[in-house]
C-alpha cells in the first residue's frame, strides 16, 4: 500500500509511470486503525488500571 501511494511522486520524475490514486484508501485505513486502538484503550477495565504496582526498592541489609 505504501508503494502504491508513492506513484504520484515517481510520476513527477518518470513520466511513463501511471499514477494510482490509493492515498485516500491508506489514509482511511490509518484512521480506522487509530479508532480501533483508541476504543481498545478506553475499554480497559478500571480494576486493571487501579492495581497497585509492586515496590521494587531493595531494603538496606
Amino acid at each position: 500500500m505504501l508503494l502504491l501511494g508513492q506513484s504520484e511522486l515517481l510520476a513527477t520524475v518518470i513520466p511513463a509511470v501511471t499514477v494510482i490514486e490509493s492515498t485516500p484508501i491508506g489514509f482511511i485505513l490509518w484512521e480506522v486503525w487509530l479508532l480501533l486502538v483508541g476504543v481498545a484503550l478506553v475499554r480497559v477495565p478500571q480494576r486493571r488500571l487501579a492495581q497497585e504496582t509492586p515496590n521494587f526498592t531493595r531494603s538496606a541489609v
